[in-house]
């Protein structure tokens, strides 16, 4: 496998081909990845970044999906990761956390970087074997004038190493 290294921002464009989605066995590692064709990532995809900022737009993972990333997250896959934003279309936290620990934290509050941003969720603290946990929350942002959500993000922030 390859495996791509690089310190700077990456910000991938791929077009939707088989070969990106079959052949492509590397690693990413990059300090800031952005995905703007997040239905071609799947999870076993996911788990091939490991980079220190990721923001997939437009994914298709299911709240299954982001439970079993975070299954991995908490035994110590992708340990460069300090922050991941997925732009997905179904957030259901009971599935997301379902049989991992976990404590709600009301005490903090979610600070977006999205000066759109409406809607937040209490977040959530998942802690890693090591100690090291990271708080996972929803941001819901309206643009459009009828108030429909344009769109919802699953933020997940590492807080402390």
């Amino acid at each position: 496998m390859d495996l791509l290294k690089s310190v700077n921002y990456q910000e991938q464009n791929v077009t939707p081909t088989n070969a990106f989605i079959i052949n492509d066995n590397r690693f990413y590692e990059y300090a800031e990845l952005i995905i703007n064709q997040g239905y071609l990532v799947t999870l076993p995809r996911l788990l091939s970044f490991n980079s220190k900022v990721m923001k997939i737009t437009g994914s298709i993972l299911t709240p299954y999906d982001v439970n079993f990333f975070l299954k991995l997250w908490t035994k110590g896959s992708c340990p460069k990761l300090r922050n991941l934003i997925l732009q997905i279309s179904v957030i259901n936290f009971d599935l997301i956390s379902e049989n991992i620990f976990w404590v709600e934290n009301t005490q903090r509050p979610v600070l977006s970087r999205n000066p759109k941003a409406t809607h937040f969720t209490t977040p959530h603290d998942f802690y890693r074997f090591d100690g090291v946990y990271a708080s996972i929350f929803a941001i819901r942002v309206e643009v459009r004038e009828d108030g429909r959500p344009d769109f919802i993000h699953l933020e997940m922030r590492v807080l402390s190493e």
